[in-house]
């Protein structure tokens, strides 16, 4: 039973990693969409 707790614990904790990763890259991805977004407005 303790293995079981111990993987599960692992694979939240690995989870939780992954999510952060994910918000980090989605949010780089938005700034860049705004970023050119605004190159083109200036452009335009």
């Amino acid at each position: 039973m303790d293995l079981v707790c111990y993987h599960r614990q692992e694979l939240e904790r690995q989870l939780k990693q992954i999510q952060i990763e994910w918000n980090e890259k989605v949010n780089h991805f938005s700034g860049y969409n705004l970023k050119v977004e605004q190159l083109l407005k200036d452009y335009i």
